[in-house]
């Protein structure tokens, strides 16, 4: 039986890989690079994402699952990729992964507990906690602390979802507590710099 589509097969032989416990593959001094490839492979099948459909499509789903999968072997062999085992590229890299692992709450869940840590010691960074607290937040179907989650409305354009919408002021101050320069509206409006 041939496969007309080589990209199918490439998938399922990555998928594969994924699944299996790949911890035993893993060194510490690879995590960097490892990483990188993780976040190239997001970036590329979210760079045509909207976010009106909150659960993402297949290919994304996989995606993240497949990250997940991979950043928890990574902890398991070499710990929380912290900015002070690594660089702060490296610890982005992971906070990245954990954040669009919308369908793993709990993965979610002990991410933030770990970022909330490292805050606390000094050593994390706060504007990561802020974007991990609400995406969990909005997943929960809570309102944000920060309001750094959009959506698309019905007109393309980003925008906080309805629930967040008469707490701008305070989602500001809570911003400002925290050291992000910039205003919920200011965020919105470059969010929605180039759309038509």
């Amino acid at each position: 039986m041939m496969l007309k589509n080589p990209n199918f097969c490439i998938f399922f032989v990555v998928s594969m890989f994924f699944s299996l416990d790949c911890s035993a593959n893993i060194k510490c001094d690879d995590v960097p690079l490892i990483l990188e490839k993780l976040v190239e492979k997001d970036q590329n099948v979210r760079k045509n994402f909207s976010f009106k459909h909150r659960k993402y499509n297949e290919e994304i789903v996989l995606v993240s699952r497949e990250n997940v999968n991979v950043l928890k072997s990574v902890i398991r062999e070499c710990g929380w990729p912290s900015r002070k085992k690594f660089d702060g590229k490296v610890s982005t890299a992971a906070w990245l992964i954990a954040q669009h692992a919308d369908d793993d709450l709990s993965f979610q869940k002990e991410s933030l507990a770990i970022i909330e840590q490292q805050v606390k010691d000094g050593f994390g960074s706060r504007i990561e906690l802020a974007y991990l607290t609400d995406r969990i937040k909005v997943n929960l179907g809570q309102e944000q602390i920060y309001g750094t989650q959009l959506e698309t409305n019905e007109q393309g354009k980003s925008t906080l979802p309805e629930i967040d919408t008469k707490n701008i002021k305070q989602l500001n101050k809570n911003r400002e507590k925290i050291g992000m320069n910039i205003s919920v509206e200011d965020y919105i409006a470059r969010a929605n710099e180039g759309r038509k």
